[in-house]
């Protein structure tokens, strides 16, 4: 059988992560878990009314249970997280731990503050109802960039994500490949030789 692999695409709000994250899952047939998904999504429920600290507590602790589910069933899977805090590393080691059969990439993408608040500031422009303000961001998540700036982890590879979106998926693509070498081969390929007896 083969070894799940786990690919953690992280970074701060607006440096392009989810983007990565969604074409490689579609490129690789990963499923993807977003954190801000699901974040939106339980905060957005009458479950959590009006307390999105506690929604979003919630979104992390069932991505990272899911995670974790994919990983024990042997399925290979692509987290989509800031990895902006301690407990998010502290989570993920704490599933490594747990499962040493599986491989482990996370990727950093780092991207100018005020560029990334620009991006912010037209995605809620576009849809407001779904995404935060630059103004929100700009207060609230300066913890996630302060930490990701001095982010010292010799098992995290970070790519400066201030190029194309194509540039950066490239460079993503070769870690991935350099790690996972089946991970070049299409899914239709992968699919059929896993379903040959």
């Amino acid at each position: 059988m083969r070894r799940p692999v786990l690919v953690v695409i992280a970074g701060p709000p607006g440096s392009g992560k989810s983007a990565q994250a969604q074409r490689l899952s579609a490129e690789l047939g990963y499923p993807r878990l977003s954190s801000d998904a699901l974040g939106r999504m339980i905060s957005g429920s009458d479950g959590f009314p009006g307390s999105t600290g506690d929604a979003w507590r919630a979104a992390f602790d069932v991505v990272f249970g899911l995670c974790e589910d994919f990983v024990r069933d042997g399925i290979s899977v692509v987290l989509d997280i800031s990895l902006g805090w301690q407990f998010q590393w502290q989570h993920l080691d704490a599933i490594r731990r747990r499962h040493p059969e599986a491989h482990w990439l996370a990727i950093v993408l780092q991207y100018p503050r005020a560029v990334c608040l620009e991006r912010i500031a037209q995605r809620h422009a576009r849809e407001p109802a779904t995404y935060a303000s630059e103004e929100w961001f700009a207060t609230n998540a300066q913890s996630v960039w302060g930490y990701l700036e001095s982010l010292d982890r010799q098992d995290a590879h970070v790519i400066a994500a201030d190029r194309t979106l194509e540039s950066v998926y490239l460079d993503i693509k070769t870690l991935v490949n350099a790690f996972d070498p089946l991970a070049s081969r299409s899914v239709a390929s992968r699919t059929s030789e896993a379903c040959q007896p």
